[in-house]
């Protein structure tokens, strides 16, 4: 009876596995195959579209691809390091425009194939499903990540096997039996993935280290120590190391061959001039994972505001340390805080970058990981032995003073005087304090996006020159567009006592600049003693929208919500908006704006809120549906500060949660959901158009 009772339970789980297996690779074959059918840049034939591969790093990979797939090793076509190139260039022939579609799917399900093995040995089948499926495609910056090519789906893939392999190893060699086949085929596979990652991207070498170091570490010790497993350990080390040359060997002498260098080729020049400073990492990090407004003027680009199920995991990995979990999450943690350091290091990783234009792939192998890690400590820690023990008593400590310390820490901008003691139409010579400057807004060029974020400064014309010196971009500094100009952004704070300014052919300066420039520093204070952001300045008849990565960004203020598709909640009774008027009006302005409020009929029919401009009260706004409604409220002169400064103040009446009246559990305390205000002087303003 017992025997039998153990084989039903057996083959209970075993059902249960596969039944796992089958609904999350469903769904992430589903996925991709519907994110890959519907996504806007995708290429197609019929009407000719060229899609991503009209990107710069995309069409940089098919170039490669294709002069592979022709035997074509001539420098100029090759940028990148050719093993995800070759991968793409297996089907050229059959399908060139969708030549990684395959490649890309069986990628992505050999990553999830490896996670999914790994961690369901550790938290279980299905909480194994649910953090990758959460970490690949529930979010989708994430998902949009697997579909589109970068040659980080092949180095994710390559990351994760060595986590699975250095894992298999450890277990296996606490075994007696483990075979010396066995340790041999598992060493010269681990191997071979990192020197897989060299022809793939160098970078993530770097970054792996500590695997490979943990996995060497053991070899060396059994070999040393362990008598009984010397022959086991010694064919590791050997195989391994065959393993890594093979791929490594077959790189440099495609570098060699191609450019006539080993560690030759434009990538490596191109990433020499972007630069490397460590000594940035500080307030890079703090931009990236939680406030990428204060530096960078990018509202919503932060993990924090997109991804925030994962900027919270990270507060768990140094519990990892603490409690007695698998070696492979502690060395994971180890490799997650290393590709912090080397990727944010470089100057070019910024957060307008980040979810704008997908770098946010870099790290898309580490949210399963992340997830997974949070899952481990949480099972430690809260259960009735961690919480006996003193493990899992400070697991848990650490992990609320990880958040704790995040959320008191805060960034504030301090203006520092800048005038302009000498100007033409495209030059501009600025007198600087001497002090410590992280950026320079100047809001009055003429505002064209491409050509201040993408062109080609250095053959348009643009330099900047500090004290004889010029300027390297984007080693020294990043020209940024905001409202009505342009944001000079210094990669390293600077000192000096003057910076000339010409923006070339493609900008022209529409103002006299001085009084309007701001020299702004930035630092990191409690964050209840962090100043309030300045007043930005506001262009004339500027519609500003507020919806997730609206343009309005730069002057939220207190009391907002995360931005959603369509609008930004007010979250509680009151939140604001600041700007800077170029200079204070003449006449009373018109405010049109376009709303909503929440409505919950029958226990909350309506919303009503009150609209102040610098304490003066200018309407009254109510709403009994829940359609959006338009607005024109005049606002008078007076209420506009001397120096142009103006606080638009929103105050819901009666702000009511879903979650308290069982609609569902959102819990924020909602009233005025705004879509778009816009100031104009014009009488004649009609706001039917927002």
């Amino acid at each position: 009876m017992f025997v039998a009772m153990k084989q039903l339970n057996k083959r209970h789980v075993i059902t249960v596995s596969w039944l796992a297996y089958i609904l999350v690779f469903g769904i992430l074959a589903t996925v991709y195959q519907f994110v890959y059918t519907t996504y806007y840049a995708v290429p197609r034939a019929d009407p000719p579209w060229l899609g991503w591969w009209g990107w710069v790093d995309q069409g940089l990979y098919l170039k490669s691809s294709v002069a592979l797939a022709q035997g074509n090793f001539s420098p100029s076509e090759h940028f990148y390091m050719p093993l995800y190139p070759f991968v793409g260039s297996l089907l050229m022939a059959v399908a060139p425009q969708h030549s990684y579609w395959l490649p890309n799917l069986l990628l992505m399900l050999g990553f999830a194939v490896l996670f999914f093995v790994l961690a369901s040995r550790y938290i279980g089948t299905w909480p194994a499903a649910v953090t990758l499926l959460a970490g690949m495609v529930l979010f989708e910056p994430l998902r949009l990540q697997w579909v589109i090519p970068w040659t980080s789906t092949l180095s994710a893939f390559l990351m994760m096997a060595a986590f699975f392999l250095l894992d298999r190893y450890l277990r296996f060699r606490e075994t007696t039996g483990w075979p010396l086949r066995t340790a041999t085929l598992n060493a010269v596979f681990f191997g071979f993935t990192l020197g897989a990652l060299a022809a793939t991207r160098t970078v993530d070498l770097a970054v792996m280290m500590p695997v490979a170091l943990t996995y060497a570490f053991f070899v060396l010790r059994d070999l040393l120590l362990l008598s009984e497993k010397r022959l086991q350990s010694l064919a590791a080390a050997v195989a391994g190391l065959v393993g890594f040359l093979i791929p490594f060997l077959g790189w440099l002498a495609f570098n060699n061959a191609v450019y006539g260098a080993f560690f030759g080729g434009h990538y490596f020049n191109a990433a020499e001039s972007i630069g490397f400073f460590p000594s940035t990492l500080p307030v890079k990090i703090y931009s990236q994972l939680l406030d990428s407004f204060t530096l960078h003027g990018e509202a919503d680009q932060d993990w924090l505001s997109r991804l925030p199920l994962f900027a919270l995991s990270l507060a768990f990995l140094p519990a990892l340390f603490v409690l007695r979990v698998p070696l492979v999450f502690r060395v994971a943690a180890i490799v997650i805080a290393i590709q912090f350091a080397i990727y944010y290091s470089f100057a070019d990783i910024v957060p307008t970058g980040t979810f704008r234009f997908f770098n946010i792939h870099y790290f898309k192998w580490m949210m399963p990981l992340l997830l997974g890690s949070a899952v481990v400590v949480l099972r430690q820690g809260i259960s009735r032995e961690g919480i006996k023990h003193w493990r899992g008593r400070v697991a848990m400590s650490t992990v609320a003073f990880m958040i704790l310390t995040a959320s008191a820490v805060g960034m504030g901008q301090y203006t520092v005087p800048v005038s302009v003691i000498e100007q033409s139409e495209r030059r501009a010579v600025f007198s600087l304090p001497g002090e410590g400057l992280d950026f320079i807004d100047i809001p009055a060029t003429n505002n064209n996006w491409n050509a201040i974020y993408f062109s080609d400064h250095f053959s348009k014309g643009f330099s900047v020159m500090l004290g004889g010196k010029r300027l390297r971009q984007p080693r020294d500094y990043h020209p940024y567009p905001i409202p009505g100009g342009m944001r000079l952004l210094f990669v390293r704070p600077i000192t000096g006592n003057s910076l000339i300014l010409d923006v070339g052919t493609e900008l022209h300066f529409t103002k006299p600049l001085d009084g309007l420039a701001e020299g702004v520093a930035v630092g990191f204070l409690p964050i209840w003693r962090v100043p309030e952001n300045r007043f930005p300045i506001v262009p004339p008849s500027r519609l500003l929208t507020f919806h997730l990565g609206g343009n309005a960004g730069e002057y939220i203020g207190k009391g907002w919500s995360g931005g959603h598709k369509s609008a930004r909640w007010i979250n509680g009774e009151k939140a604001d908006i600041r700007m800077r008027l170029l200079e204070r009006p003449k006449d009373d302005l018109l405010l049109a704006l376009k709303a909503g409020g929440f409505i919950a009929p029958p226990a909350h029919p309506e919303t009503m809120t009150e609209v102040f401009a610098n304490h003066c009260l200018i309407g009254r706004l109510r709403f009994t549906t829940s359609d959006l409604q338009d607005h024109l409220l005049r606002l008078p002169a007076p209420c506009v500060e001397a120096t142009g400064n103006l606080r638009l103040e929103f105050r819901n009446l009666s702000p009511e949660s879903p979650r308290n009246l069982g609609i569902n559990d959102d819990e924020r305390k909602l009233g005025l959901a705004l879509v778009s205000i816009i100031l104009k002087e014009d009488v004649s303003c009609d706001a039917s158009r927002f």
